[in-house]
């Protein structure tokens, strides 16, 4: 415990006289250039990954402590570049991806090539990515790393250890990011194999692998040192993978609640009850101890497991009822070892409390960055849109067109925003295409419409499951034409495992006939069980209802699912819909969030002030 004391005493002292002024000026280098991005959104994806990940950067570069002064600045510009390079390449493949394996793969070579010295980059990362002009950011970020490490003395002994690592952490970024459309099996069974032969179980191995980018970060400091060698490299993966264990499995409990409340479950949905994840918290933390001791500049190695811990545990969150006694847990066996640091860091909190009162105070209220800034960087897209397609007849008349072709239009345009919204990130897309009403209207329209459904659902659903979407059908099939229902049933059956997007799709469907349907079956006391007879009970409730063709109404359209959707209204006729229009409506649904975000913020800071 006093060597490891001694060992943080001394790391702060060259951290902010040494380490800090070059992490600055790293990244104040990257955030320039990133800025020189021409495509809008890979500039402002560039931006938002260094705003909210550059305290990444700031941490993994304390590992270069351990360097001689000599090759000191080396080394951090080779750890700032990697992490820079690690996190843009996690918000890439965040956005939604034609083929995440694939694709994913594809931009996660970048990572493998900033370490493996032995082998040429491989380059055109973007090739399979709908956004490739980010005006060669990516691949200067991979020749900034390699030079930087290459300067190192100890480089060509880390390098093979390095690729490994990279390797690993590459394919658990990618696999856990495809989940969402491949499923969780892929994942599981990837981390069981790769596991065998390790003392981690899968799930702690899972969580070590995704994080393995500050294995890599510990083998350039060690690489600084011309005294390390090949086999040090490999007890430094071992010993790392443990303690990225830890620090991915501590980020997924103090995040459980926000992970929750906006459905992105980390790893945790990984364990079966709260007792399996605290024993595998424990062995991962004991075999972290065990093998930190046994590494050159143990004391450092050690100081920087506890400062992992440390910063999970102190964590205002971490005092939520699910983590409070895992937490406890984990600090018991970091004891005496950690005591010293999760002081040090609890003051370091309480300090940034303080600072914060008292600008808020200051200025009267929240600062600059204040909880509104931190509420609208959690805000997440509308993940379940519902729209009601309204204006192909209107579209039709306009062009001297039968009211069919107006709805052929209408198809073509369900066909693009559905592809749009994949790429957006909607996870559910429901649409209004008929409804019980619409048996009142001329029967040649019913007819053709009909007609037209049934034509288009048996030709196009081929292609959606190529493409990844699941269908289903809600409504009353009972009145439906047979065929249609025989079709519709065909399409579900096809797509039933799909999982990159739900299209929902709303035939002979009324709001008020659902509830009325519902009803008649319903013998429970509660409205989740009422839930569980509506026609769809596993949909979501829609964050966001678009209605183009300028009315102002639901017309009858998933009246008990919307009760807190947010509702937009739209002037353009539905065939006229383009993504652009689709794009300002999740903008307005985000916005309206922020504002929500910040009467919070004003009310908590009000709180604040009288406490």
């Amino acid at each position: 415990m006093a060597r490891a004391g001694v060992a943080l005493a001394f790391a702060n002292f060259r951290y902010w006289l040494t380490v800090a002024p070059v992490v600055r000026e790293q990244l104040c280098r990257w955030r320039q250039r990133g800025l020189e991005i021409s495509d809008p959104v890979l500039n402002g994806l560039v931006s938002e990954s260094l705003r909210d990940e550059g305290f990444n950067a700031e941490v993994a570069a304390t590992l270069a402590t351990l360097a001689p002064r000599r090759h000191r600045d080396g080394a951090v510009e080779a750890i700032v570049a990697l992490e820079v390079l690690y996190d843009y390449l996690d918000t890439l493949v965040e956005q939604p991806l034609q083929n995440p394996l694939r694709d994913g793969c594809s931009l996660f070579q970048a990572l493998i090539d900033a370490v493996d010295l032995e082998a040429e980059p491989r380059g055109d990362y973007h090739r399979h990515h709908r956004r490739s002009a980010d005006d060669g950011y990516l691949e200067e970020l991979v020749a900034a790393a390699r030079s930087a490490l290459a300067r190192l003395p100890a480089a060509d002994v880390i390098t093979t250890t390095a690729r490994q690592s990279a390797a690993r952490c590459a394919e658990a970024q990618v696999r856990a990011h495809a989940v969402a459309s491949e499923g969780s099996a892929q994942l599981r069974l990837w981390a069981m194999r790769e596991a065998a032969g390790t003392a981690l179980e899968w799930r702690g191995f899972l969580a070590g692998g995704a994080a393995s980018v500050l294995t890599l970060h510990a083998l350039i400091a060690a690489a600084a040192d011309v005294r390390t060698t090949s086999e040090q490299a490999a007890r430094i993966d071992t010993a790392y993978l443990s303690i990225a264990a830890l620090s991915t499995l501590l980020d997924s409990l103090v995040d459980y609640e926000d992970d929750v409340s906006t459905e992105t479950l980390g790893y945790i949905r990984h364990f079966e009850d709260r007792e399996a994840l605290a024993r595998t918290l424990g062995d991962v933390a004991r075999h972290a101890v065990a093998r930190a001791r046994e590494l050159p500049h143990a004391a450092h190695h050690l100081m920087t497991l506890v400062g992992v811990v440390a910063y999970y545990t102190s964590a205002p969150s971490a005092r939520d009822e699910l983590a409070v006694p895992i937490a406890a847990q984990i600090n018991r066996e970091l004891r005496p070892l950690i005591t010293p640091t999760l002081a040090v860091m609890r003051t370091w909190r309480l300090a940034k409390r303080i600072r914060a009162r008292r600008a808020a105070g200051a200025h009267g209220g929240p600062t600059g960055v204040s909880a509104s800034t931190i509420f609208a960087a959690r805000l997440p897209v509308a993940r379940y849109v519902a729209i009601i397609a309204d204006g192909n007849g209107r579209w039709a008349r306009a062009r001297g067109l039968f009211v069919t072709e107006g709805h052929r239009a209408g198809a073509d345009t369900l066909k693009a925003r559905l592809r749009d919204a994949a790429e957006l990130g909607v996870r559910e897309l429901t649409l209004y295409s008929f409804s019980t009403e619409n048996w009142s209207r001329p029967a040649a329209e019913v007819q053709g419409l009909i007609a037209m459904l049934a034509q288009r659902i048996a030709s196009e659903t081929p292609e959606l499951h190529r493409q990844g979407v699941r269908m289903r059908f809600i409504g009353r099939r009972e009145g439906a034409p047979s065929q249609m229902v025989e079709q519709m049933r065909r399409s579900e059956a096809l797509t039933a495992e799909n999982r990159r997007i739900t299209l929902f799709i709303a035939f002979n469907y009324g709001g008020r006939a659902e509830i009325v349907d519902a009803a008649l079956r319903f013998h429970g006391t509660s409205e989740r069980e009422f839930r569980d007879h509506l026609y769809a009970p596993d949909m979501h409730d829609p964050d966001l209802i678009i209605r183009t063709g300028g009315e102002r109404r639901l017309s009858n359209y998933l009246l008990w699912q919307s009760a807190e959707s947010e509702l937009v209204f739209r002037e353009e006729l539905w065939p006229d819909f383009t993504r652009a229009d689709f794009e300002q409506s999740l903008a307005e649904y985000r916005q309206r969030g922020l504002r929500r975000g910040s009467r919070a913020a004003a009310q908590g800071a009000e709180l604040l002030a009288k406490s």
